[in-house]
């Protein structure tokens, strides 16, 4: 089946809940495409950081969460899985201070 004809097909489903299904399927993923290009511009257009940290830390964890979301769907050595997990732990425990 083409994609056109599946999201034709998708169309009540859209409307219902709001999302297609294949978001969903790989809701990660989802998130992942999502959040990765906000975080960048967050990066570049904030001027806050949060208490404890300076200016540079805030941006070198904003790199690493965008290092982890930017490598997610790739094959990894040890080391970078390491970094990646770290990088969305990173995003868990920062995500309060994602604010402008």
């Amino acid at each position: 089946m083409s994609n056109i004809i599946r999201r034709i097909r998708w169309i009540p489903y859209r409307i219902h809940h709001g999302v297609w299904p294949d978001e969903i399927w790989a809701l990660d993923y989802t998130i992942v495409r999502f959040t990765l290009p906000r975080l960048k511009l967050f990066k570049n257009a904030s001027s806050s950081y949060p208490d404890g940290i300076t200016r540079d830390e805030w941006i070198h964890i904003l790199d690493e969460i965008i290092w982890a979301f930017e490598n997610y769907r790739t094959t990894h050595s040890k080391e970078e899985l390491k970094r990646m997990e770290e990088g969305v732990g990173l995003f868990g425990e920062y995500f309060f201070q994602l604010w402008y």
